[in-house]
């Protein structure tokens, strides 16, 4: 499990037309200073001056309402995204609810009236997949301070395998739903498609996810369609309230995926895959409060007022 994909902090706003740049009061970085002048002059600010060079000590002083709005926003490090994949994932089979299906390369959900792609009969499968939210943590605190930021988007993208050569697996279209699961007591396991393995302990089984859906709660997050063919889905999902402060605790965070449609057969690739891109990724995208850029200013218009006294 790692990072897959970081962009680096960003300032935004109308008149910025420069990226990965920063503004660190009392310390140092690179300060974009012609761009921030346009751009706090874009907002009929009435002085800016530039002082302690080798700290980067950026004085603004203004005598405009929209201080603490659109400036507020433009000077206010940008969105910033960060992609993981799963620890541990595994599928289970209803028809087989004591055996472990966790060290396959593929994940799976079908209907209770799913059949395989000779016609015979396979009925449910679900998937469960958990991911550490720690790295996610770290990297946002590093990015906006600890604990000063918010999680504006979430995507899930699953990559799937139209025509899987093992007959365990269902073929069929219908839909799924994706939902957070907060029983995370569970491992994947060794069992293969062609090899299951008896489960026992907290290896998961379709016994042993019963109980946990039994035991936990769940809120729905998304869901989605597949199509029979080798192609990659980004699906949205919620930001549950429950979910997203799963996650900010840098928990170990479960999903589950479950049939909503009787026939759907749909396989996609697991964790191990050999090609990165193909497995299971989980996109979180965070911004910083609100109250972070306000804070900000309010520090740069206290300094001015003091340089002016």
């Amino acid at each position: 499990m790692g990072i897959v994909g970081r962009p680096g902090p960003r300032i935004t706003g109308r008149g910025l037309a420069t990226s990965n740049a920063l503004i660190i009061v009392g310390g140092t970085g690179v300060s974009p200073v012609p761009e921030l002048i346009s751009d706090v002059a874009n907002h009929r600010c009435t002085e800016v001056a530039l002082h302690n060079q080798e700290a980067f000590i950026v004085r603004v002083l203004v005598s405009c309402a929209a201080l603490f709005g659109a400036v507020a926003a433009d000077l206010a490090v940008g969105d910033t995204a960060v992609s993981i994949v799963p620890v541990a994932d595994a599928f289970v089979r209803e028809q087989d609810p004591t055996s472990n299906f966790g060290g396959g390369g593929g994940l799976s959900v079908g209907g209770p009236n799913s059949v395989n792609g000779g016609g015979s009969f396979r009925g449910r499968f679900d998937t469960v997949m958990r991911y550490d939210a720690a790295p996610l943590v770290a990297e946002f605190d590093s990015v906006f301070g600890v604990g000063q930021w918010t999680i504006s988007s979430v995507t899930l993208s699953l990559s799937e395998f139209g025509a899987p050569t093992s007959l365990l697996f269902p073929r069929g279209l219908g839909t799924y739903a994706v939902s957070w699961l907060s029983a995370d007591a569970w491992s994947e396991g060794s069992g293969t498609p062609a090899a299951p393995e008896p489960g026992s302990g907290d290896v998961v089984t379709w016994n042993l996810l019963q109980a946990l859906v039994a035991s936990g709660s769940e809120s729905l997050l998304g869901g989605g369609a597949n199509t029979q063919t080798n192609m990659t889905y980004t699906i949205p999902l919620a930001t549950d309230a429950a979910f997203l402060a799963d996650i900010a605790a840098g928990d170990a965070v479960t999903l589950h995926l479950s049939p909503t449609s009787d026939a759907i057969g749909f396989t996609f690739r697991a964790r191990d895959h050999s090609a990165t891109e193909l497995r299971p990724i989980l996109t979180l995208t965070a911004v910083p409060e609100p109250a972070s850029a306000a804070l900000l200013l309010s520090a740069l218009a206290l300094r001015s007022a003091a340089r002016r006294r």
